[in-house]
């Protein structure tokens, strides 16, 4: 070990560290003392692995309880008498938008929507039918984005994209009813009792979502295949 920098007198830095309990720093020194066996460099790196590991584990565990919450909720939603209004909703664009949404996914979205509400002690049931709004207009995205005149994608998450399972127009419908119920969830009564809030949501997910949001970023990112872009508009489309 390297010696204490010479701050006293020899024989009174060996007398004070017998005194303290820690052992003199010499060579023959076999035995470490507690303070030194915890704090050594591989105790404190094995310390803050088994740590990070119980973080991740647990983290872990509360993804997939979400996903499996939200994924029951988007089931139970996306059911015949969810969908319809005026008139019944057709069985086949019914089908479509399950398989649409229904078909996997890492549900990141609404997973991380319910972990902050959760840190504003909002329930579970408020942060579901918004957390499930973002969800919708996140697979009308997906629905649209594999379209031929976009990305032209003939499988998503293993399985048939909308348009080659159905067709081109009802993909189109699919997408579009998608993104008219994310913002019936968002005006329902459940998703918040104060309507002031609900028209606040309401607004922030249209805004996200539009010219400025997502449907601009697409824009870029579709101009961007024929067109080299700068650091600034790539930062943009982000």
């Amino acid at each position: 070990m390297t010696p204490l920098p010479p701050l006293l007198p020899a024989g009174i830095r060996s007398r004070h560290f017998q005194k303290s309990g820690c052992p003199k720093f010499a060579p023959r020194a076999r035995h470490p003392s507690p303070c030194q066996t915890i704090f050594s460099p591989p105790a404190l790196y094995e310390t803050k692995t088994m740590a990070i590991h119980a973080l991740m584990t647990d983290h872990e565990r509360q993804r997939r309880e979400s996903a499996r919450i939200i994924d029951r909720a988007l089931r139970d939603y996306l059911e015949d008498n969810h969908l319809s209004g005026p008139a019944p909703a057709p069985a086949h664009l019914v089908a479509a938008i399950r398989h649409g949404v229904l078909n996997g996914g890492k549900r990141l979205r609404p997973i991380l929507l319910m972990q902050s509400a959760g840190i504003f002690s909002i329930s579970r049931q408020e942060a579901l039918n918004a957390a499930m709004a973002v969800e919708l207009v996140h697979c009308y995205s997906l629905i649209h984005d594999d379209l031929p005149a976009m990305d032209d994608d003939d499988l998503r998450r293993g399985l048939p994209t909308v348009h080659r399972k159905y067709d081109e127009a009802t993909a189109i419908l699919a997408g579009d009813a998608l993104l008219a119920h994310a913002f019936e969830l968002l005006s329902r009564k459940q998703c918040h009792p104060d309507p002031e809030i609900c028209l606040k949501l309401v607004g922030e997910l249209a805004r996200a979502s539009g010219a400025g949001g997502m449907a601009g970023g697409q824009a870029l990112d579709l101009k961007g295949e024929n067109e080299r872009f700068s650091e600034m508009q790539i930062r943009q489309m982000q």
